[in-house]
């Protein structure tokens, strides 16, 4: 990988485009991926999250109906805590969390025979958004095998949402080339084996820091959305 060090990060509006036939949107910070979630037709969708972050998080602001749905996401969530406000005003009815240095899949709600179970519930409490209690207390830890079988039942819209800083992440300190492939591969192999999605939404995660390297961002843009073309064109 021929690289340019010590670039700084740059912001980068949404951008919108096809993979493969299929709606996308390029984001910058992780939260921004809202802006696309929201205007699917058909709701509450299952999320495949490949990122090496739950995201997780909560305590975003709650939405204010009089305020716009673009100034809500920009001022009012973040890239920690976009996920429970998705579940709360029921665009996502299940997470499944795929860091590709691990050999599971982490669920947050499952698809069971075509129905939604163990759906994470979330509070609303003095305007924030709270867990009711913590999320991983119904988290399931899910082979690979078990994971593909829950998405081919799903009778839901399904969102791929990949967050750069899965391939290569800024703390991680003794990672190469090799590395970063392998990851790339067994997220591709794991996509492979699931229903075409309805969305999907990439993070490049400079901002408001930089979780995926500066100097390995746009390369690694390319080759996901390259990979993926090839594969959803087919």
């Amino acid at each position: 990988m021929n690289m340019q060090f010590n670039r700084r990060p740059v912001y980068s509006l949404p951008r919108d485009i096809k993979i493969g036939g299929i709606e996308a949107s390029v984001v910058d910070p992780h939260n921004e991926a809202l802006f696309a979630w929201f205007r699917l037709e058909t709701l509450p969708a299952v999320l495949v999250h490949i990122d090496k972050h739950s995201d997780m998080g909560d305590e975003a602001k709650s939405w204010n109906p009089s305020s716009s749905w673009t100034h809500y996401v920009f001022n009012s969530t973040n890239i920690a805590n976009f996920i429970s406000p998705a579940i709360l005003y029921m665009l996502v009815g299940a997470v499944y969390h795929f860091d590709p240095r691990k050999e599971f899949v982490r669920s947050f709600g499952r698809v069971d025979n075509r129905d939604l179970i163990k759906t994470p519930q979330v509070k609303e409490e003095d305007g924030k958004i709270f867990w009711a209690k913590p999320y991983m207390a119904d988290s399931e830890r899910l082979s690979f095998t078990d994971f593909c079988c829950d998405l081919g039942n799903s009778k839901y819209p399904m969102i791929l949402d990949i967050d750069l800083d899965a391939f290569s992440c800024t703390d991680d300190r003794s990672e190469n080339d090799s590395g970063i492939q392998e990851r790339i591969c067994l997220s591709l192999e794991l996509i492979t084996n699931i229903p075409k999605p309805s969305l999907i939404t990439i993070a490049r995660s400079q901002t408001p820091q930089a979780y995926c390297p500066p100097e390995r961002v746009d390369l690694l843009e390319g080759i996901v959305i390259n990979n993926l073309n090839a594969y959803y064109k087919n």
